[in-house]
């Protein structure tokens, strides 16, 4: 059931990821003091760490992904419900950006935020708030499920 939300999820994500190529790219949007949708492409990793490695970032997505789709394959029955969310978010996300580098050069980045007008985040995408969703679900797995 949850693996059918993947093309659902990468689908959320490169529809997002246009609309702000041709929405935010001419007039970024703030819609209040902490919160804007801009445009950004970002050659990087998280942070923009690492620019212009694509080719590195290429590679080891793939490798990430076919890791993780080779693993759900063969342990799928085995995953509590949280571990098989995480998964799937993670993919979707690892995936999405992987198109924007193959496709594009680069990915496409348009959340901006900003807290308490102290702290901005790096601008952001959907894949990024997927990944981020599922690291922090599997450490509620780890929490909560026990191991045998």
């Amino acid at each position: 059931m949850i693996n059918i939300l993947i093309p659902f999820f990468l689908f959320l994500d490169q529809w997002t990821k246009y609309y702000a190529s041709h929405h935010f790219k001419k007039a970024p949007i703030a819609i209040n003091s902490w919160f804007k949708l801009d445009y950004i492409e970002n050659t990087g990793a998280a942070f923009g760490m690492m620019a212009g490695r694509q080719t590195f970032f290429i590679v080891l997505t793939v490798f990430v992904t076919l890791f993780l789709a080779i693993f759900l394959f063969k342990n799928y029955k085995m995953l509590n419900i949280l571990e098989k969310w995480a998964a799937m978010l993670l993919f979707s996300g690892a995936v999405g950006n992987l198109i924007d580098r193959i496709v594009n050069g680069y990915v496409v980045d348009f959340i901006s935020v900003r807290l308490f007008n102290m702290y901005d985040f790096p601008v952001f995408n959907f894949a990024d708030v997927y990944v981020s969703i599922a690291v922090f679900i599997f450490i509620i797995s780890l929490l909560v499920y026990e191991r045998h």
